[in-house]
């Protein structure tokens, strides 16, 4: 079995498989997926950040 270490983009979890970020705390987890407004920002500033 081959594990995969996921992509860690501003204490996101990016689950591109599911469309995802993921974040989780003791106290909560949030998901946002890719089509929304606020994950649509996250993913401009990952691929802005990949290209410097």
């Amino acid at each position: 079995m081959v594990l995969k270490e996921l992509l860690v983009f501003q204490g996101y979890t990016v689950d591109l498989r599911l469309k995802q970020f993921r974040k989780v705390t003791k106290d909560e987890m949030q998901f946002i997926d890719f089509d929304s407004k606020h994950g649509r920002k996250l993913i401009q500033e990952m691929n802005n950040h990949r290209l410097r």
